[in-house]
């Protein structure tokens, strides 16, 4: 008998996100695994504790109140996020060593030790908002169609009324 993990690795949280999706734990195994035995390992993560806090996790971000980011979430991060935190790694004030569990460093892509201090490397802001305009180019797309769908179906009301 396998021994239940304290943690999920990348292929079991798929597992996860499709059981929450479906409800169907057979199938979504059969999603994540092609072999049987291992099928029957992800059944065995329904009694996981690992599993059903990040269950948890998964239907309160469904819900619209979870802390999992969305990927528009995270690009409006980068676009629009502070880096005074990473500021503050670079030059910290003298005798003070800074609190790296309390920084922010979402928008630090790299650090790296150059002669003489830090170097911090930062990602694309403006790429970040290109990533959030396609974003939202795609989600207007369908709302467009329908606006022009209802349009044409009132039309059509309006000439039959008349």
């Amino acid at each position: 008998m396998q021994q239940i993990p304290n943690y999920l690795n990348a292929r079991q949280k798929v597992f996860c996100h499709w059981f929450a999706l479906t409800g169907d734990a057979p199938g979504a195994a059969a999603r994540c695994w092609a072999a049987p035995e291992k099928q029957e390992e992800a059944l065995q993560l329904l009694e996981s504790p690992a599993f059903h806090r990040y269950l948890a996790l998964i239907r309160e971000a469904m819900e619209g109140k979870g802390k999992l980011f969305t990927a528009e979430e995270g690009y409006r991060k980068l676009a629009f996020g502070p880096v005074t935190d990473a500021v503050r790694l670079m030059f910290p004030a003298e005798g003070e060593s800074p609190q790296l569990e309390e920084m922010d460093l979402y928008n630090v892509a790299k650090i790296s030790q150059a002669k003489g201090g830090l170097e911090v490397t930062f990602f694309d802001r403006l790429e970040a908002l290109d990533r959030l305009a396609a974003q939202q180019k795609e989600t207007a797309a369908p709302k467009d169609a329908f606006g022009f769908l209802e349009a044409v179906a009132a039309g059509a009301a309006a000439e039959e009324d008349a």
